[in-house]
C-alpha cells in the first residue's frame, strides 16, 4: 500500500542470477528505487496486503547472494555513513558557534 492508501504491485523476477524488481507506483514506473521495493528488500512487509506469511522468507532466501542485494546493502551502508557524518558536522558547527561567542 502506498502512503495515500493506493495499492501498488511489486513484482520480483529472477532472471538467471539477477533479481529484477518492478513496482506500479509513479517512482517505480520511471525506474527510481521506490520505497515500496526498498521496504520489501529490507524485509518490511508492514504495508503489504494479501500476502502469505512465508512469502517474505522466500523473498529473503532468493535475494541472498544477488547483485541486487549487494547493491542495496551498499546503499544502506552509505546512508548510515552519511547520517553519521551529518551528526558529526552538526556537532562541529555547534562547537564553532560556541568558540565564536565565547
Amino acid at each position: 500500500m502506498g502512503s495515500r492508501g493506493d495499492p501498488y504491485t511489486v513484482e520480483f523476477t529472477l532472471v538467471g542470477t539477477e533479481m529484477r524488481v518492478s513496482c506500479t507506483c509513479q517512482a517505480g514506473q520511471i525506474g527510481l528505487p521506490c520505497k515500496h521495493r526498498l521496504a520489501l528488500i529490507d524485509g518490511d512487509s508492514s504495508h503489504v496486503t494479501g500476502h502469505q506469511s512465508d512469502q517474505m522468507a522466500r523473498l529473503a532466501e532468493r535475494l541472498r547472494g544477488t547483485p541486487l542485494l549487494a547493491a542495496h546493502e551498499a546503499v544502506r551502508a552509505a546512508e548510515a555513513d552519511m547520517d553519521k557524518a551529518k551528526r558529526r558536522l552538526a556537532g562541529l558547527k555547534h562547537a564553532l558557534a560556541r568558540t565564536m561567542t565565547g
